[in-house]
């Protein structure tokens, strides 16, 4: 069977509890694959049996670690287990839990220590047992009864760590993971291979032929191809330049036309930038004023957005950038955001408007440093421009004189933070233009 990391499974709570229900698979049968038993999912490290192969070579086929995170607290789960597959990371705890009993003696702890050193030495690494991962799930209700897969991948460090519970403190094995990706795989985990390495008719090369590319990868390379290998879900959302381009013949035509009117006067750009923004931002963002072009310090445009109802209301800044590019060969780089980062304050909103696109680096920078920043670019700014159009019933001619309008009329040099007193409403009764 293959199946994807976030996949839910059924745990049989009894004999009549045996079949499968409709999109929970039962986890016992999947574990078990072409063998006569699976995996017990009550015991937090659970291992296989040790393999004998026809070469001779012993193999432990897999861990499987399975958290209680609902349990937490109790005397049962005293610790708390991390994971974190979107970065491929995971903190799980051994099984110790007793005071008196040295952390290395523990069943599953034991088991695992035994293998450790083969993840590290390269001579035995292709042997060295994949962890898999598994935690508690709730269906409609109670957490008991269903199992989550969370990944797998291979230990990066172990230590012992001292920890608490109701019986007293105890020392435990604290496992730091690192969990791979199924990019080769399209996000499938194929169990067939865990089965070939519980198989004594293959060897152990025959045994990991199925193995993930990424398991593959880490064996040839080791701990220096972790970072290649580590599952990373911010990849999954990084567009390319190429597929930013990929648009309607319509919407070109639109980006073009944008293109050729701002391209000799770009400062009016922000104007049609900040409509832009505020449609993404939706009805509860207000249109602020466009900064003047000496002293911006970076930034083209200020809004505010208003997040709550009634009494429970909060407002941002939202600070905002424009720029003009060539539609089939201009980026935005990093260098580029940094300008609107450099300014955001604790609690404030970017938004980066562009007819170009932005490089595949800009945006892993912007993921990974987690900065609050909407991005725009040329193919959603046409498209946002098509629902402006037909709801004002406007020519783009015409959306581009209204909007130089509202650019002449709304120059400021406040500061971005006056955005969260401006109470503006109605018909403005007098503003001092650039020449008074």
């Amino acid at each position: 069977m293959k199946f994807p990391i976030g996949q839910v499974f059924r745990v049989p709570l009894g004999r009549a509890d045996m079949e499968p229900l409709p999109d929970y698979p039962n986890l016992h049968i999947v574990t078990k694959g072409r063998h006569d038993r699976g995996f017990d999912p009550q015991k937090g490290m659970f291992f296989y049996k040790l393999v004998r192969d026809q070469d001779g070579h012993h193999r432990r086929p897999a861990f499987i670690f399975y958290t209680a995170n609902y349990k937490r607290g109790s005397a049962s789960n005293p610790w708390m287990d991390i994971i974190d597959e979107d970065r491929g990371f995971a903190l799980y705890h051994g099984d110790n839990r007793h005071p008196l009993r040295p952390p290395s003696e523990a069943r599953g702890n034991r088991q695992f220590m035994a293998v450790v050193n083969q993840y590290s030495d390269p001579a035995l690494r292709s042997a060295a047992p994949p962890v898999l991962l598994f935690e508690d799930y709730v269906v409609d209700g109670p957490a008991k009864g269903y199992r989550r897969f969370s990944g797998f991948g291979v230990p990066t460090d172990v230590h012992v760590q001292a920890q608490a519970s109701q019986e007293g403190h105890f020392a435990n094995l604290a496992i730091e993971l690192a969990l791979f990706g199924l990019d080769a795989e399209q996000g499938l985990f194929d169990w067939s291979w865990i089965d070939d390495r519980r198989d004594e008719l293959l060897n152990l090369a025959d045994a990991n032929r199925s193995a993930p590319k990424s398991w593959q990868t880490w064996v040839h390379g080791g701990g220096s191809e972790l970072d290649r290998v580590r599952r990373n879900v911010l990849r999954t959302r990084i567009v390319s330049p190429a597929n930013q381009r990929d648009m309607s013949v319509d919407d070109r035509a639109i980006l073009k036309q944008v293109h050729a009117h701002y391209s000799s006067s770009p400062h009016h750009f922000e104007g049609l930038a900040s409509l832009v923004a505020q449609h993404l931002l939706g009805p509860d963002c207000t249109r602020g004023w466009v900064t003047r072009r000496s002293g911006d310090g970076g930034i083209d445009f200020v809004s505010r957005l208003v997040v709550g109802t009634g009494f429970s209301t909060a407002a941002l800044v939202v600070l905002g950038q424009a720029k003009v590019l060539h539609p089939d060969s201009g980026t935005v780089s990093g260098q580029d955001l940094a300008r609107v980062t450099a300014r955001l304050q604790r609690g404030w909103l970017g938004v980066f408007v562009t007819t170009g696109t932005f490089t595949k680096q800009a945006q892993v920078e912007l993921e990974v440093d987690g900065y609050p920043i909407v991005l725009i670019n040329g193919q959603r700014l046409a498209q946002e421009l098509q629902k402006e159009m037909a709801a004002t019933g406007l020519g783009l001619e015409m959306l581009f004189e209204r909007e130089a309008n509202w650019y002449t009329s709304n120059l400021s040099s406040l500061p971005a933070a006056n955005i969260l007193q401006d109470r503006r409403a109605g018909h403005e009764l007098w503003r001092m233009d650039s020449q008074g």
